[in-house]
């Protein structure tokens, strides 16, 4: 996703805000890749940061990506399904 598209989309969809997320745990993968464990209130979940360019990114799950790939305004309108903008 681009940056003009990822300002559109929180400009369309502004981000629920609330419980913060916490990391509980990080586990180095090999040099470039560490998986981390969190928690946002009483869900919890694991997610990639692999480390690109000189800065550590956050790695989109495969399913986030392929929402994505359909474009901001299916982004839009699923996180709206979801409650998850407001």
């Amino acid at each position: 996703m681009s940056e003009a598209d990822f300002v559109r989309l929180n400009t369309e969809c502004r981000p629920v805000l609330g419980e913060p997320y916490v990391v509980d745990s990080a586990t180095d993968v090999d040099a470039t890749n560490v998986t981390i464990t969190w928690h946002q209130g009483s869900t919890t979940g694991s997610s990639t940061v692999v480390f690109e360019g000189g800065a550590w990114r956050f790695q989109p799950d495969p399913q986030t990506l392929a929402t994505y790939r359909g474009g901001v305004a299916a982004v839009v309108t699923e996180r709206k399904a979801t409650a998850g903008c407001h």
